[in-house]
């Protein structure tokens, strides 16, 4: 409902090679940070707590829904959703869109192996409800 294909999503993969591709909510140029929306900081606090918040909050929002990966990371990432999930205090968790604040804790934690960002403008798809960039 919110996502348009500029290319073949899936020439990423053959272009870049193996790994877990995030792509971000802003152009090439940053403009919103996690910590200045509501919806993705009050995602990372139910689940994690304001410490984690502060934490990762001065990066911009990667969109948990424009993701692509191979195998090995894929199962890294569910896996890593999963522990949380049921951990003591993962019952926290349960909100509508929480996966996009588990998404960027993980992206900008560092815990997905061979993680690659890319931008709308360099991706091959784009988040209508975000910045609308136009691939050169």
């Amino acid at each position: 409902r919110d996502t348009a294909f500029q290319k073949d999503p899936f020439s990423i993969l053959d272009e870049g090679g193996p790994g877990f591709y995030a792509s971000s909510e802003d152009g090439d140029i940053p403009k919103r940070q996690i910590k200045d929306c509501g919806w993705n900081s009050g995602w990372i606090k139910s689940c994690y707590g304001d410490t984690v918040v502060n934490q990762v909050g001065s990066n911009p929002i990667i969109c948990s829904g424009m993701s692509i990966s191979t195998l090995p990371e894929a199962k890294t990432y569910a896996q890593k959703m999963y522990d949380k999930l049921v951990s003591p205090g993962g019952q926290e968790c349960e909100r509508n869109g929480v996966d996009q604040g588990m998404h960027n804790v993980l992206v900008w934690t560092q815990q997905i192996p061979n993680l690659k960002i890319v931008t709308q403008e360099s991706g091959p798809i784009a988040n209508m409800q975000a910045e609308l960039v136009v691939v050169k």
